[in-house]
Order: structure tokens, then sequence, then C-alpha cells
């Protein structure tokens, strides 16, 4: 876990990366004791969707050969970066919790 001062306030963050092989899932987690994550701006035009009752988007990012599907709440933002598929990603959110 990383902490870095961030205008006043204390921001952790997290990253796990799984391979097989050549693919690779990242999850990155932004948790600010502020309530303000930072915002992953790989791309400023995305889908919205929702993702366990949260607002959500997933935008394409490398070209389009990969897709990062960001949701957050008050305090903890999550970004999964993959090359996986839109229903594979929203898969994978079902096994966070909710706010």
């Amino acid at each position: 876990m990383v902490s870095a001062f961030l205008q006043g306030s204390i921001t952790k963050k997290i990253t796990l990366v799984y391979t097989k092989g050549d693919n690779e899932i990242r999850i990155i987690e932004d948790i600010s004791e502020k309530g303000l994550p930072e915002t992953q701006n790989f791309v400023s035009e995305g889908e919205n969707i929702l993702v366990n009752n949260m607002k959500g988007m997933i935008s394409p990012i490398f070209g389009g050969n990969m897709k990062a599907l960001t949701w957050q709440d008050e305090e903890l933002e999550v970004t999964i970066i993959s090359s996986l598929d839109k229903a594979e990603l929203l898969n994978i959110t079902e096994s966070f919790p909710e706010a």
C-alpha cells in the first residue's frame, strides 16, 4: 500500500496485478480520507454504467486494446484495467462489496 499527501489529505493506493500467460488484469483502489479519490483520466469518453448500484464508466484505453472500468463511492475509487470484454469485467465487479 502506498500513502501520499494530496492537498492536505492522505490518500492510499493499492494495485493488484493478476497475470495468466500474456493476459493481465490490474485492479487499482484509491482511498481518500477527505472523500476525494483520484480519478483515472485515461480518456474523456466512455460508457456510463451501474456497478453494484454505483455510477461507473467503462472506457477504451491504449488504442482500444484494453478497457478501464472505474466506479467510486465517497472514499473509494476502483479501476479495473484489462483486455476482457464488458460482461467479464462486470462479473468481476460482483466480488466487490456494495457501499
